[in-house]
């Protein structure tokens, strides 16, 4: 892993009457191409702003927070509405909301980490780690499943979210402190609702066994694990474990009536949640900001978090059923769009949603947080994400965004219709294996003309990142700048 930093830190707040902005930079922040954006003259981010406030009234969402990072590693943050419908406060990007499954991509970067490090093996049957827990054995498909299938939603276990019986003890007991193996319990002895790894369908469940892996690999708490290995060293500090119902810079959320675990429309005010989101725990678990969602897509989906295998394995996908186009990975969601390929996730607490999304053929991550679950749809906020990322991209020709070249992203995209699934091969130069890999990954196949134009620079870790294309990867493979051809230069 490699996470170099810059020791100062910049950061540039700018309040406006409708929104509010920060730029600095990401993981070490440095600003790029020494230029702090502040969003009153950049044209990008005005019409960044102007698309996030259009969409807030179209829907009537009391507000949104959106984080982008650059390729260059710059952040920007707009914050557009308001935090409580009460008493009208204006929304601020350092904000906190729910981050429901998001969460789901740190629990895979930690257990990747531990794979890496060889402390647990995916394809083992996931029983091995609970050879005393005579309850283990009640789990649908115990027996079979691995601690891949948990990752990638193939056991065939169904959500205990969805049982009745798990609906009614929340609604009864909402300041309730959860042990993993209650939650567990709404679905002993159920029927499985396939063999385990013929199908997909999405479960927390899968992620509370996940959890409980983690602890015993470990011998550590979940959320200490992922301080250590995630948060700090990533300067992730916006991100806190959502583990009690008091948050500190928590917004007000707001939700329908009816809703399954019975939470007042109003779902927190002064700090406060309503139920206790300790329930979610690894299924998500985790309050954060807009720009720290973006900046955590940014680093782990540019290969800064994981090794060349794991972000392999991250990758690989299955396809999720009904949705053509759609394959689910381990804790990543994978999308087609206008702008090629999306990589990311989605998340939903009562009263929140939050969506990540990045953007390989452009190198950009976005991130959006809506402080209500009412009206606020996946595809909207899809196609949303996909008008701001298309934004940066028409802004880019200014020169005060690095972007990848259109016409080699758009061969890529090609390519990639031709493989089963997409994979991101990313290094930072760990051992001799790794860097055959990279060496292959510069070795463009006969046909296809090299990028001559420029290379996707990244000034945080000095690298450079050219891209190649084969016929079956999509590869950013990492070179030290004092070894780039003379064309990258």
């Amino acid at each position: 892993m490699s996470n170099n930093r810059d020791s100062s830190k910049i950061v540039f707040l700018l309040a406006i009457s409708t929104s509010a902005l920060i730029a600095g930079g990401c993981a070490g922040p440095k600003v790029y191409r020494n230029r702090v954006v502040t969003g009153q003259t950049d044209p990008a981010f005005r019409d960044v702003r102007r698309l996030v406030k259009e969409a807030c009234f179209a829907h009537s969402w009391p507000g949104a927070n959106v984080g982008l990072v650059l390729p260059g590693g710059e952040q920007v943050a707009i914050a557009e509405g308001i935090a409580c419908r009460g008493d009208n406060r204006r929304l601020l990007p350092s904000d906190r909301m729910f981050s429901g499954s998001i969460g789901k991509t740190y629990v895979v970067a930690v257990l990747l980490q531990l794979v890496e490090e060889g402390s647990v093996n995916l394809d083992e049957n996931a029983a091995s780690w609970f050879a005393g827990d005579e309850w283990f054995s009640h789990m649908p498909n115990s027996k079979t499943i691995t601690l891949r299938m948990l990752l990638n939603h193939t056991t065939g276990i169904p959500r205990h979210i969805m049982q009745p019986a798990w609906q009614a003890t929340v609604k009864a007991e909402p300041e309730k402190i959860w042990k993993p193996e209650e939650l567990l319990a709404y679905v002993f002895d159920m029927e499985p609702l396939f063999a385990a790894g013929t199908s997909w369908s999405y479960a927390d469940t899968n992620y509370i066994v996940a959890g409980m892996i983690i602890e015993r690999a470990t011998g550590q708490t979940y959320y200490d694990e992922l301080r250590r290995r995630i948060l700090i060293p990533f300067d992730l500090h916006d991100t806190i474990p959502a583990d009690k119902p008091t948050i500190e810079r928590l917004v007000c959320g707001y939700t329908g009536e009816n809703n399954i675990v019975g939470i007042p429309r109003e779902v927190a005010t002064n700090n406060q949640y309503k139920i206790n989101p300790q329930v979610e725990w690894t299924g998500g678990g985790l309050a954060s900001t807009a720009l720290d969602l973006a900046c955590w897509a940014s680093q782990l989906y540019g290969g800064r978090v994981l090794d060349v295998v794991g972000q392999n394995t991250m990758m690989d996908c299955v396809a999720i059923p009904d949705r053509p186009g759609r394959a689910y990975g381990l804790g990543v969601m994978i999308r087609p769009s206008r702008l090629g390929t999306v990589i990311g996730h989605g998340g939903w607490v009562p009263g929140y949603v939050s969506t990540i999304a990045y953007y390989p053929a452009l190198g950009l991550a976005l991130a959006i947080q809506i402080n209500t679950d009412q009206d606020a749809k996946s595809q909207d906020i899809e196609d949303l994400l996909d008008n701001i990322a298309e934004t940066i991209k028409e802004h880019s020709n200014s020169g005060h965004y690095s972007v990848t070249n259109p016409n080699v992203a758009s061969s890529a995209e090609n390519l990639l219709k031709e493989t089963r699934h997409q994979t991101l091969h990313l290094d930072r130069a760990r051992s001799s294996q790794i860097e055959e890999n990279k060496k292959a990954a510069y070795q463009v196949p006969p046909g296809i003309p090299p990028m001559k134009a420029r290379c996707l620079h990244d000034p945080l870790a000095d690298y450079c990142l050219p891209l190649a294309l084969s016929k079956s990867t999509l590869f950013l493979g990492f070179k030290r700048r004092n070894e780039c051809p003379p064309t990258c230069r």
